[in-house]
């Protein structure tokens, strides 16, 4: 099925084996949904995992980390606030060294 790949020399359709950002659905290769992916030869869309600056249900829909929160790591766990004295106006920011200090007189 298109958006996949086997090895060298196979002529079965058995042998092959979705790409990255994608997976296997009714024997076609079915795309992550958006800011979501998955590793090659993903056999559900619970293997599609929200990318780095997003947080969402793995195979689901995935949400952008408001401004004031990061994320780091693919998956389903929570963006994670700016400590104490520090925001970010960026949204789907990847690291906490875009949390900067806070103005004076402000938190």
């Amino acid at each position: 099925p298109s958006h996949s790949s086997s090895e060298a020399g196979s002529n079965e359709a058995a042998n092959c084996e979705c790409n990255t950002d994608f997976f296997r659905s009714n024997g076609q290769c079915t795309a992550c949904p958006a800011d979501s992916s998955s590793l090659q030869g993903s056999v559900e869309v619970a293997a599609c995992s929200c990318n780095v600056g997003f947080t969402g249900v793995n195979g689901c829909e995935c949400f952008i980390c408001p401004a004031g929160t990061w994320k780091d790591l693919a998956g389903s766990e929570e963006c994670t606030l700016c400590h104490t004295g520090k925001f970010s106006s960026a949204s789907g920011a990847v690291s906490q060294s875009t949390c900067s200090n806070c103005d004076a007189g402000t938190y």
